[in-house]
C-alpha cells in the first residue's frame, strides 16, 4: 500500500532539514591547478526536502572544480530520511551506514550534511551545505603538496555485470600507514524526491554509493618511498539492478589511524569510449566487403576424397572484433577451422579477430551446396555487418 506524502509529513520534514538562504549559496571561484582532489562525502535522502538543493550545490562544485573534487552521496539507514518510496529503488548500503555513524551522524540528524576529506571542522565531520563551499576552498588551500597521486583504469568484461580495476599511486613524498578504500557509485538513477511542493518521481540521483569493494576503511598498503608506486588489480561484480554504464569506481587513499584522506580519484567504469568499434572487411584483391554481400567458392568433387573449400579475408581494425559463424542445414563438415593471423582453431560459434588476414577452412565429404553465414561485429553488437557464404562441391 503507498504511503501518502501529507502535508504534515512535509512540514516535518522542512523543520528537520537544514534551509540556508538562495543568497548564501555558492559563489563561482577561480579553480584551483593542483593534482589533489577532495572528498565531499554528502548524506541524503530520498524524503529530505532539502537535499536536492545540496545536490546542485555539489553539481556546482563539480563544475567550478571539475579535476580537484570527487563526490559520493550516501543514503544512511539510520535516519529517516533515506526511507525508500514504495516499489522504488532502495538507495541505502551498509557502508553508508557505517560512515554515517563514525561521523557522528544519528536518527535525528538534520538533512542534508557533508564531509570532507573525512576531517573535522569545528571539532565536527557532518557540516552543512552553506559550509561546503569554504571547506573546499580551505581543503585545496590547506595542503598544496600531493604526497600521493592516484589514478584508476576499468575494463569491463564480456561477461555481463563485471570489470577488471587496475589502481596505482604514486609517491610524491613518503607515503606511510595508508589505506585504500575501492567504492562503487552510480549516476543517472531516476526515483523518488520530496520537494516542499511534493514528490518528484522521475528525480535524478547522482554519485550514489552503492557498495565498498575491501571493507568500510579499506585495505593496508605497504609504504610507499617518494617516486615509486603501489599497483592493485581486482575484479569485481555489479548488482543486476545497477546500470554499469552509470557506475563509477572510486578509489580513496586515506590515513589508517585517522581515517583522513590523502587523495582520491573517479573512474567510470565503462567511460566516454565509443560503444561501436568501426572496422573494415575486405576480399584478398583488396575489394571492400559490404552487409548482405554473399561470397562463393567452388570445387569439383572426387568420390571417396575430401574436398578442401577455404574463404579468405583481411580485416582492418583498431581494436579486436568477433565473427560468429552460423553454419545452415543441412550443411556437415567432415573437419572444420578458423585462422586468424598464424592462429587457427577447431570449430566455434564465435571467434576474436585482430587486425590483418583471416580464413575459414572446411572439408567436405560429399558434393552439394554448404551455406554459411558469418556476422563480424563489435563486442557489443552495435556494429556488425553479415556476410552469406557459399561453398559448392561440384559433382562431375
Amino acid at each position: 500500500m503507498k504511503k501518502i506524502f501529507s502535508l504534515i509529513t512535509l512540514a516535518v520534514s522542512m523543520m528537520a532539514c537544514d534551509i540556508i538562504p538562495e543568497g548564501d549559496r555558492i559563489k563561482p571561484v577561480q579553480p584551483v591547478d593542483s593534482q589533489k582532489r577532495i572528498l565531499l562525502t554528502e548524506f541524503t535522502g530520498m524524503k529530505c526536502v532539502n537535499c536536492p538543493r545540496a545536490a546542485e550545490l555539489a553539481h556546482s562544485l563539480l563544475e567550478t572544480y571539475p579535476e580537484n573534487i570527487v563526490v559520493v552521496a550516501m543514503h544512511p539507514a539510520s535516519n529517516s530520511f533515506t526511507q525508500p518510496f514504495d516499489d522504488i529503488y532502495d538507495l541505502r548500503c551498509p557502508e553508508a551506514d557505517e560512515y554515517y555513524k563514525y561521523f557522528g551522524g544519528a536518527p535525528t540528524t538534520s538533512f542534508p550534511k557533508g564531509v570532507f576529506n573525512w576531517k573535522k571542522y569545528n571539532n565536527l565531520y557532518l557540516q552543512n551545505d552553506g559550509n561546503w563551499e569554504a571547506l573546499m576552498t580551505a581543503e585545496l588551500n590547506a595542503m598544496p603538496e600531493v604526497l600521493a597521486a592516484i589514478e584508476t583504469s576499468v575494463i569491463p568484461q564480456k561477461a555481463e555485470g563485471v570489470a577488471d580495476v587496475k589502481v596505482t599511486i604514486t609517491a610524491q613524498t613518503d607515503v606511510m600507514n595508508a589505506a585504500l578504500v575501492l567504492m562503487i557509485t552510480e549516476d543517472g538513477i531516476i526515483a523518488p524526491q520530496a520537494f516542499s511542493e511534493g514528490e518528484q518521481h522521475d528525480y535524478e540521483h547522482n554519485h550514489v554509493l552503492r557498495t565498498v569493494l575491501n571493507g568500510t576503511w579499506g585495505e593496508n598498503i605497504a609504504p610507499i618511498q617518494a617516486g615509486d608506486t603501489w599497483e592493485k588489480e581486482l575484479t569485481c561484480g555489479f548488482d543486476e539492478n545497477w546500470d554499469m554504464q552509470n557506475c563509477n569506481i572510486v578509489a580513496v587513499l586515506i590515513d589508517i589511524d585517522t581515517h583522513e584522506v590523502i587523495n582520491c580519484v573517479e573512474t567510470p567504469v565503462v567511460g566516454d569510449q565509443p560503444t561501436c568499434v568501426e572496422f573494415t572487411l575486405r576480399d584478398l584483391e583488396g575489394n571492400i566487403l559490404k552487409e548482405g554481400d554473399t561470397l562463393r567458392v567452388a570445387k569439383p568433387y572426387e568420390a571417396g576424397k575430401v574436398t578442401s573449400l577455404q574463404i579468405d579475408g583481411r580485416v582492418e581494425c583498431a581494436e579486436p572484433i568477433y565473427v560468429t559463424v552460423a553454419v545452415k542445414e543441412p550443411a556437415e563438415f567432415a573437419k572444420q577451422t578458423f585462422c586468424t593471423g598464424m592462429l587457427c582453431v577447431p570449430a566455434s560459434e564465435t571467434y576474436q579477430l585482430n587486425n590483418g588476414s583471416w580464413y575459414g577452412h572446411y572439408d567436405a565429404d560429399a558434393p552439394g551446396e554448404y551455406v554459411i553465414d558469418y556476422t563480424f561485429h563489435d563486442e557489443k553488437g552495435d556494429h556488425s555487418t553479415k556476410l552469406t557464404l557459399v561453398y559448392e562441391c561440384l559433382a562431375q
